[in-house]
C-alpha cells in the first residue's frame, strides 16, 4: 500500500496532499514543526511526504522526503529564515513580452541561471512579438 503523497498547497496548519489518487487535508506531526531552523515552513507544495491515517477522515504528515530541488526567497526582516515556494519541480515556464514591458534580459539571465543551478529544465515563451511591428 502507497503511504506516499504529493502536496499541492498548504497554509502552514493544514495542507491538501494528493494520497492515492485522491485530494485529503492532512496536519503536520508535532515532530515536523520544529525539524528545521533554517526554513520557515517545514513543507511546501510538490513535497513528497509520508502519510499517516489516524482515523476514516483524519491524516497527518509523518515524514517529509528529501527535495530534488527548490524555488525559494529569504524570508522578511523580522523571521531570518529562507521560504520555500515549492519544491521538486520538473519544468519551469519563463513567460516574457518583447514589448509593453520591454524585455529585461538581465532578470531572464539571473532566472536562467537559478533554473539551471536547480537542475529544472526551462522553456522560455516570448509573447507580444506583434507590438513591435
Amino acid at each position: 500500500m502507497d503511504d506516499f503523497g504529493i502536496v499541492l498547497f498548504g497554509n502552514g496548519v493544514n495542507y491538501n496532499v494528493m494520497y492515492q489518487g485522491e485530494e485529503i487535508v492532512a496536519s503536520l506531526r508535532g515532530k515536523l514543526l520544529h525539524t528545521t531552523k533554517r526554513s520557515h515552513h517545514p513543507v511546501c507544495a510538490g513535497d513528497h511526504v509520508k502519510i499517516i491515517k489516524k482515523d476514516e477522515k483524519s491524516y497527518q504528515i509523518d515524514k517529509i522526503l528529501p527535495r530534488k530541488n527548490r524555488i525559494s526567497r529569504p524570508s522578511n526582516n523580522f523571521i531570518r529564515k529562507e521560504q520555500v515556494l515549492s519544491a521538486n519541480i520538473d519544468y519551469m515556464f519563463l513567460i516574457a513580452s518583447v514589448y509593453s514591458p520591454r524585455l529585461n534580459s538581465s532578470f531572464l539571465d539571473r532566472l536562467l541561471a537559478f533554473s539551471n543551478m536547480q537542475q529544472i529544465e526551462t522553456i522560455i515563451v516570448i509573447n507580444k512579438m506583434d507590438l513591435g511591428v
